[in-house]
């Protein structure tokens, strides 16, 4: 089964960007279900890959820390943030495979449990039938 185009799942808008019409992605239901969590809260990307996303990363072990000594550090390490997030948000940047589950254990329980449900229901549209 494949979704096409403009499909709506979960509450889940996804326009299949990059992928040409063809089939829904596990990155574009995460991306989704992070947007649709940034649209109806006051968060941003830029706050989500701050406050949330690259802590998560770093105690994951997946992301170095960063010393932040100074207002100079911090603004780097802001604007860091701001691109990375950004060029994965707008497909200029694939999704990291490695930041899957700890970036969906960075959503809230209820933009997280419906990620996790869409990501099951696409496994098991994917699975080949004997």
């Amino acid at each position: 089964m494949c979704y096409h185009v403009g499909y709506i799942i979960g509450g889940f808008s996804i326009s299949p960007q990059r992928y040409g019409g063809i089939m829904i992605t596990e990155d574009q239901i995460i991306l989704a279900a992070t947007r649709s969590y940034l649209q109806e809260t006051s968060d941003s990307q830029v706050t989500f890959a701050q406050n949330k996303l690259f802590p998560a990363l770093t105690n994951a072990g997946i992301r170095l820390a960063k010393t932040i000594e100074t207002a100079q550090d911090f603004k780097k390490d802001l604007a860091n943030a701001k691109n990375q997030i950004g060029r994965i948000f707008n497909g200029k940047q694939e999704f990291p495979l490695k930041w899957k589950w700890v970036w969906i254990d960075c959503l809230p329980s209820p933009y997280r449990e419906r990620c996790i449900h869409e990501l099951s229901a696409l496994a098991h549209s994917t699975v080949p039938s004997q």
